[in-house]
């Protein structure tokens, strides 16, 4: 009796990054920060907000699916600061907050992305 292991494909959807989109979520945590003075940087939810007060073009509807793609490309690209814990987002240097090439080279020294974003 012959048995043959199943083998199961997992297709994985990708999402493309965006320069408009990027725009628009850089300029979201920018008036994020100017509206929140006593913060040092902003959560997701607070450029959340400023996203979803803008009226945006009719191919952004689906917008909140996207951003987390965009938001990481921002981050990778080392246009935004963050906090250590990745809860807290700031354009500006702020105390406390890195780029991803800071910790890249304190926390991950020699290890790099692939194509896919896998060290």
């Amino acid at each position: 009796m012959s048995t043959t292991a199943a083998t199961s494909t997992t297709l994985v959807q990708t999402q493309d990054v965006s320069p408009l989109l990027k725009k628009v979520i850089y300029s979201a945590i920018e008036r994020a920060q100017r509206k929140l003075p006593s913060k040092d940087g902003v959560f997701y939810l607070d450029f959340q907000r400023e996203i979803d007060a803008t009226s945006l073009p009719d191919q952004f509807m689906d917008i909140e699916i996207h951003i987390d793609t965009n938001l990481i490309d921002l981050v990778k690209c080392d246009e935004i600061y963050f906090t250590p814990d990745f809860t807290q987002y700031s354009t500006t240097v702020l105390d406390g907050y890195k780029k991803w090439s800071d910790l890249q080279t304190t926390c991950f020294n020699g290890y790099c992305l692939n194509e896919i974003n896998v060290f």
